[in-house]
């Protein structure tokens, strides 16, 4: 199974632009993918059931 899609769930808008920067460099040509950032961890793990039901509805 190859993931065409990739979506990443991070704490700090720091990482969501060092990801921005590293992703395109290290996916294979024609792989997508979103990062959403969080305000810490405590907002992201508030967020993430509501999050992964969606993820599974999708």
């Amino acid at each position: 199974m190859t993931a065409e899609h990739i979506e990443v769930l991070v704490e700090e808008p720091s990482m969501e632009a060092f990801l921005h920067a590293l992703l395109p460099r290290i996916l294979p040509s024609g792989r997508t993918f979103q990062i959403h950032s969080f305000q810490g961890k405590s907002d992201l793990l508030g967020k993430l059931e509501a999050r992964l039901r969606g993820y599974a509805a999708w």
